[in-house]
């Protein structure tokens, strides 16, 4: 019984001893650790201090002064490439809008021809139906003389006739004689000189198969 009880406090003992033993190991190793750790975190905390103090002012500045960030150099790598772009796009938008204004400034000037053109054909035409008017008048005051010509030399003694023939001019003559009445006109032809009534008859033969306005 004594030699259980003996047993049972030895064993204790050693089992208190172990558990001593094992605090003190796990102390030594914390305070190893301790003082391994204290170094580390003195530069932790000096380097967050410097990193509070000088980061916040001018660490992002000193960070992209280094080594700017990829999207930056993007950006700029882009905006060149506009630039160009947009230099060829402002060249090509300026000749664009010189042809614009040659094109306009010709425009002009073809509405500014056609409106004179059309001026230039509306006084023609008026011009025209003013010639026409007094061609018409003309018409009719010389139909009026040749009709009283012809009365007159119809009226007249052949002989007579014959000698005014063979002094008037052939262009006056002729629109007379195309109007009188052929007996009329053979018995004047008769009286005349033969050369002259010769020359006469013929280029009344010719004056009679010309078209004239106004044949009757």
């Amino acid at each position: 019984m004594r030699f259980s009880l003996l047993t049972i406090i030895i064993i204790s003992s050693f089992m208190l001893l172990a558990v001593k033993v094992e605090d003190l190991v796990e102390r030594k190793q914390s305070i190893a650790d301790a003082f391994l750790a204290a170094p580390l975190s003195a530069k932790e905390h000096d380097d967050k201090q410097a990193e509070n103090s000088g980061g916040e002012e001018g660490g992002d500045e000193g960070e992209s002064a280094d080594k700017p960030p990829e999207s930056v150099s993007a950006v700029h790598e882009f905006t060149q490439t506009e630039i160009d772009i947009l230099q060829r796009l402002s060249e090509r938008r300026q000749k664009l809008e010189e042809w614009q204004a040659d094109l306009e400034v010709k425009e002009n000037v073809l509405n500014l021809t056609q409106t004179k053109i059309d001026q230039k054909i509306s006084e023609l035409r008026k011009l025209k139906e003013s010639v026409e008017k007094i061609l018409a008048e003309y018409n009719t005051k010389e139909g009026d003389k040749i009709k009283s010509l012809v009365k007159i030399y119809e009226s007249m003694k052949p002989k007579k006739a014959a000698n005014i023939f063979s002094k008037l001019e052939h262009e006056t003559l002729l629109p007379v004689m195309s109007r009188m009445k052929e007996a009329k006109v053979a018995l004047i032809l008769a009286n005349m000189a033969p050369n002259d009534a010769t020359k006469l008859t013929t280029e009344f033969a010719e004056y009679r198969r010309l078209p004239r306005e106004g044949k009757k």
